[in-house]
């Protein structure tokens, strides 16, 4: 034991394996082996070959070892040692074992994000896209990737779906009853003017039947206005539209109804129409401001007269139109119509004018609706 430790004391060599034999080359003192490191010792026949006076090198496996005399011819030392390794070797050796924790780093961060982004990105994307399909009224399509997706958003893939077809079925609803009442709000309106067309034939023929010449004349303005309303009601059945109801259209048709009704000619009128909108709200009483105005201009016509009709609207809602007579003035507008053309105009918050030097021009500025 104690040769033991002097030999495991004095190794110089890391990985040294050094031992003390006789002259037969049996070991007779040994130091604790590193089987990972040292190489054996030389065989007891290479030991015996290399006795003599000076140490002796030889070559055993893994590295090399020498044979020294320690009291010859009858004690020797042998050591043997791995060989001294290059620098680039050593260099590599250290590289690796940084580089391997760092690849290692990279090889999982590189997993993970695959992982990431083929069970969880790409089924989400999918799965958007299929939403801003269905969004832009498409139907939900089917993919192969959300198929391959995880639980959970297959799941979430099958309750867009589910929602999807509820709010078809909903929207399909929505839009037959929006259907359904837009028919019921047409023929309302059909009606309404068939009724009031059945009125202002009434008073047509009870205008003709009149004895005397004032309420002919009264029954006969009754029945245009009835006619006028009328009209309106037809604008918006034909139209199928209360939002957006066309007032130069509705204008013409005042205008030449009206004519027709004082046997007047269509040529006898010069219309300067823009396109103009306005609801069904706004659209009636506009209709009967502009009725009274022609009307009231109509009074005025004389034989060789004609009627000048301006209608537009700017880009901010607000209407403007002007009714006048060109040619020669023939007679003086009814009382009543002044005051419902005030009345009118007063509803609608309009600003209105009036000529003194021509008594049949009038202009009015409708502001847009609130």
């Amino acid at each position: 034991e104690t040769l033991t430790a002097r030999l495991n004391s004095n190794r110089s060599l890391q990985g040294a394996h050094a031992a003390i034999v006789d002259f037969s080359g049996a070991v007779i003192a040994e130091s604790d082996s590193d089987s990972v490191h040292a190489p054996p010792l030389p065989s007891p026949e290479q030991v015996r070959n290399h006795f003599g006076e000076e140490p002796r090198f030889v070559q055993v496996r893994g590295g090399a070892a020498v044979v020294a005399p320690l009291h010859a011819p009858d004690i020797y030392f042998v050591m043997s040692w791995r060989p001294e390794q290059p620098i680039w070797r050593a260099w590599s050796a250290l590289a690796v074992s940084v580089a391997a924790p760092v690849l290692i780093w990279l090889f999982a961060i590189g997993a993970g994000w695959f992982a990431i982004e083929v069970y969880v990105t790409r089924p989400l994307s999918n799965l958007e896209a299929a939403a801003r399909a269905y969004a832009r009224g498409e139907d939900l399509p089917e993919s192969a990737a959300l198929l391959a997706a995880p639980d959970e958003i297959r799941s979430l893939r099958r309750t867009l779906a589910a929602m999807a077809k509820t709010l078809r079925g909903r929207e399909q609803r929505l839009v037959e009853a929006l259907a359904e009442e837009r028919a019921l709000l047409r023929e309302v309106h059909h009606r309404v003017k068939n009724n009031l067309q059945m009125v202002a034939s009434l008073l047509n023929i009870q205008a003709r039947g009149a004895p005397d010449e004032s309420e002919a004349r009264g029954l006969s303005r009754a029945h245009d206005r009835v006619q006028l309303l009328a009209l309106v009601h037809q604008g918006i059945y034909s139209s199928g539209a209360v939002r957006a109801l066309h007032v130069d259209e509705l204008s013409a048709d005042i205008a030449r109804t009206l004519m027709q009704s004082r046997g007047l000619q269509a040529h006898d009128v010069r219309f300067h129409l823009a396109p103009v909108r306005a609801d069904a709200d706004r659209a009636a009483p506009l209709a009967f401001l502009i009725g009274e105005a022609i009307s009231a201009a109509l009074d005025q016509m004389g034989e060789a007269s004609a009627l000048s009709l301006h209608l537009q609207q700017d880009d901010g809602g607000e209407v403007r139109f002007a009714v006048d007579v060109n040619g020669e003035i023939a007679g003086e507008a009814s009382p009543q119509s002044i005051r419902l053309i005030d009345a009118f105009a007063r509803q609608l918050g309009a600003k209105l004018g009036r000529d003194a030097s021509r008594p049949s021009c009038v202009w009015v500025v409708v502001p847009p609706a609130p």
